[in-house]
């Protein structure tokens, strides 16, 4: 999932963003990513969907004002409280979380670069300062269940959970708006299944990047060590061989097939908390009658080499 040669981009070296990102389980292979990715996966996997619905519900209830807030904010507080941070440090971590994720992009300019590098010394101060409740201690007993006693490398990754409603969840969000606001039959859809089309249809993932490690053959294509593979995942979601009239928006759809999260070892283990905190926030802006028609006339999307996120509210 990373270049061989820098594991770590080198813009980040030296800081507390870097001790984030070597230790994500999304950006590891070889001996440390199976036992984290068993305790990523164990972690999740505990989690009631009686609980993420509680406080999904609650967050969406005390936040919703804006759809920036419903997309940015809430998602963040729904993982932050499920992590068991403190509710008075979640609206800092939300801030926290939004600069770090600039700053790990490509391309990310000098000044956001070292704002990132800030939020994420910040971000580690918060978790030090927290009790081990909720997510956070389930992720640690896993941890030594499978072996790895690192309380950075928990911290990280509860860390990267934050980082993913910044990114997937608020696009999944966001991109479920758009649709009911296209094509407003769709609100006489049950609301989980458009969701689970919008999901393959119009993904806020776009694709991930691999890197060839040793001279081999892909898809009948020789790769040499060090090429570049760009894996479209939105593409895959649209292949008729797997979803038969991909072009058509299906809430019905027979065997729908999502590549959108991932597959294999590194598919993503928080797909679950991601749907439930994206119906409840689509369910509660339908509640208080967004104007939906005024969202699809007025919005652009994040930049971004890889997301399709929306922004709603002055043209750029």
């Amino acid at each position: 999932v990373r270049p061989i040669s820098e594991p770590i981009p080198k813009t980040l070296l030296g800081s507390s963003a870097a001790d984030i990102f070597g230790h994500l389980v999304r950006m590891n292979d070889g001996t440390l990513h199976c036992p984290l990715k068993k305790s990523v996966n164990a972690t999740f996997d505990g989690l009631a969907p009686s609980t993420m619905t509680r406080v999904a519900q609650f967050w969406v209830a005390k936040l919703f004002q804006t759809e920036a807030q419903l997309m940015l904010e809430y998602p963040a507080f729904v993982v932050g409280d499920l992590l068991g941070l403190p509710h008075d440090s979640l609206e800092k971590m939300a801030i926290l979380i939004a600069d770090f994720v600039r700053c790990i992009a490509p391309n990310c300019p000098p000044e956001q670069l070292e704002q990132g590098k800030l939020a994420a010394t910040q971000l580690f101060e918060i978790f030090e300062a927290t009790a081990q409740t909720g997510l956070l201690a389930d992720l640690t007993a896993q941890t030594k269940h499978f072996g790895l006693e690192n309380s950075k490398l928990v911290t990280a990754n509860a860390i990267g959970f934050l980082s993913q409603t910044f990114d997937a969840t608020a696009g999944l969000i966001g991109n479920t708006l758009l649709a009911l606001a296209r094509d407003p039959a769709l609100l006489d859809q049950p609301l989980a299944d458009v969701i689970q089309e919008v999901v393959r249809f119009d993904p806020s993932v776009q694709n991930t990047r691999r890197f060839v490690s040793e001279d081999c053959i892909i898809a009948g294509q020789s790769m040499k060590a060090g090429d570049v593979i760009l894996v479209v995942l939105a593409a895959a979601n649209h292949d008729k061989s797997v979803n038969p009239n991909p072009e058509e928006f299906l809430v019905t759809r027979e065997h729908r097939r999502i590549f959108t999260f991932g597959h294999g070892v590194h598919a993503c283990p928080g797909t679950n908390l991601a749907v439930c905190i994206a119906e409840h926030a689509v369910a509660r802006a339908l509640e208080v009658q967004v104007n939906l028609k005024a969202l699809l006339n007025d919005f652009s999307y994040r930049p971004s080499l890889n997301g399709r996120i929306p922004i709603f509210g002055g043209r750029r």
